[in-house]
């Protein structure tokens, strides 16, 4: 455990809000994650993978993804390795984004193996496969219980119910989306529909379903 300055943070990614009220980000410098207070008091906690995205689970831990490995991670809230988990693709990971379903689970876009990944809490995990160059880079849980993705390769906005059957896409000149848009990050917003960034279009979507 190691105290940092807000000055000197080595160039933090994702940051979220954690359950304790602070803040928690991971870096792209190092095998860290982050917790800040509100005043600026920084906290960093070793891992042994090379950290990207990180999320609260149900059980209370923290979650965490990697660049370009091939391991998914879980850590208590005071920093203590919990466990390592494997069966992820070789070709590692990288995802912007990950979701807690409406099943309890951990799940996460794998763009560089094409597929919607679920972890239970014991770490087991299930691919889902998807068709194409889809590249899903976020992910989001949406009002109706299913998981909602952007698919960066073939530009669509993608929809998995939590059976992992069923999947639905939009986009890429139809549905109002723009042609090649890239679509990236997606939230749910206030109005309950799906809002997404189309990062080669300049634009924010919104799906209506």
């Amino acid at each position: 455990m190691v105290a940092n300055t807000s000055g000197s943070l080595p160039r933090p990614i994702t940051i979220i809000p954690g359950p304790d009220g602070n803040l928690w980000y991971t870096t792209d410098a190092g095998n860290y994650i982050y917790k800040m207070t509100t005043k600026g008091t920084t906290t960093s906690y070793p891992t042994t993978i090379n950290t990207k995205t990180l999320i609260f689970g149900p059980d209370g831990n923290i979650w965490i993804n990697t660049y370009n490995n091939t391991q998914l991670q879980k850590m208590s809230m005071n920093g203590s390795i919990l466990a390592t988990y494997t069966g992820l693709p070789a070709n590692g990971i990288d995802s912007d984004q990950m979701a807690i379903g409406s099943d309890k689970n951990i799940w996460l876009p794998n763009q560089r193996s094409n597929m919607i990944q679920k972890s239970d809490l014991n770490g087991n995990i299930t691919n889902y496969l998807l068709t194409g160059s889809a590249q899903p880079i976020a992910i989001v849980a949406g009002p109706d219980g299913s998981l909602w993705f952007t698919e960066n390769g073939t530009s669509k906005v993608g929809r998995l119910p939590t059976s992992g059957i069923g999947l639905s896409e939009w986009g890429n000149g139809s549905n109002g989306m723009s042609a090649g848009a890239q679509p990236w990050g997606i939230t749910v917003g206030s109005d309950g529909n799906i809002w997404f960034t189309e990062r080669a279009t300049n634009k924010i979507g919104k799906l209506v379903y």
